[in-house]
């Protein structure tokens, strides 16, 4: 189904839905039960993203679902409301809105890795692999050098707080696949983005049960890093995580 159509079919739903409610829900007694509420860890992006707090490779969005039944005579004739005509009109307002918003961060899959400075991208991916390999023991202390002082600082901490939790997270067997949009903000910091694949799940330590994310086959990531670079040093300053 193309956009266009998928945006019209809502649109219209919504009106119709709001429109044309039934006068009942406003009289009649009924019954509002919860059928539980079900949490879900959110899908791990990476455990870089000094953007969230938590890991977005470890992010955890809960979400609740309730439902609510009402008991009314099926004779109950269907009106129009004002009230519903201005609720709908709203609705499909924000709809139409919505839909002409680019979609923020969402990016392809890449999997080309030529840039055309080869001794750049070979540092690139030599220090993220570093980092990485860093992260999933659980010791960034060794690749104290490639990190910003603050950034540095940020991981060292949650790191901490996944320990307190009792929570660790392994990282490995990973191939980058592509590096791209290569972008100099300024003379001194580049940004770059970082197709890869990688075993990555989030371990209870106590039990050792696997509670987000399987031990067996990879998942694919995307990320933009930002470099500070000294001379022919390379620190990385933020990390981005990127939708695909």
């Amino acid at each position: 189904m193309k956009p266009k159509q998928k945006t019209f079919i809502i649109i219209l739903t919504s009106f119709a839905l709001f429109t044309f409610t039934p006068h009942v829900f406003a009289t009649a007694g009924g019954f509002h039960s919860s059928r539980g509420s079900r949490s879900s860890i959110g899908r791990r992006t990476s455990q870089w993203s000094d953007e969230h707090t938590s890991y977005q490779r470890y992010t955890y969005n809960n979400s609740y679902y309730h439902s609510t039944g009402h008991y009314y005579n099926n004779s109950t004739a269907y009106g129009f409301s004002p009230f519903s005509l201005i609720l709908g009109v709203l609705v499909v307002g924000g709809i139409v809105l919505k839909s002409k918003k680019p979609m923020i961060g969402r990016q392809s899959y890449v999997y080309d890795k030529a840039l055309a400075d080869e001794t750049l991208a070979e540092q690139v991916e030599t220090n993220f692999l570093l980092i990485q390999d860093a992260w999933d023991h659980q010791n960034l202390k060794p690749v104290e050098h490639l990190y910003s002082e603050a950034l540095y600082a940020k991981h060292q901490k949650m790191l901490t707080k996944m320990a307190q939790k009792g929570l660790l997270n392994h990282t490995h067997s990973i191939v980058i696949d592509g590096l791209s949009r290569l972008k100099q903000k300024n003379s001194s910091q580049f940004e770059i983005d970082i197709s890869f694949v990688a075993i990555d799940f989030l371990v209870e330590l106590n039990t050792q049960r696997i509670i987000k994310g399987n031990n067996m086959t990879r998942d694919a990531f995307k990320q933009r890093w930002t470099f500070i670079t000294n001379g022919d040093k390379l620190k990385v300053a933020k990390i981005k995580e990127l939708k695909i």
